[in-house]
């Protein structure tokens, strides 16, 4: 029981014997810089769309390649 007494008083009484100030706000609001962010959005858009036109190239000269296979099969 004494034991927890004497954690307890430690614990409540250790922010007043240090005399903890709080940190000050800044005096001027931080302005930040959209253009990083704004960089990497466009970048990552135009590299999905390249993607997919390299996928639907792809994908049509495939069927290209299989109607040439069906209609050789069938002469």
């Amino acid at each position: 029981m004494v034991i927890a007494a004497l954690l307890l008083s430690i614990a409540v009484g250790s922010p007043v014997v240090l005399a903890v100030e709080p940190t000050p706000a800044p005096t001027e609001p931080r302005q930040e810089s959209l253009a990083g962010p704004m960089i990497g959005l466009s970048l990552a858009i135009a590299s999905s769309a390249l993607a997919a036109g390299i996928a639907f190239g792809v994908r049509r000269r495939i069927d290209e390649i299989g109607a040439e296979g069906d209609s050789r099969g069938r002469e």
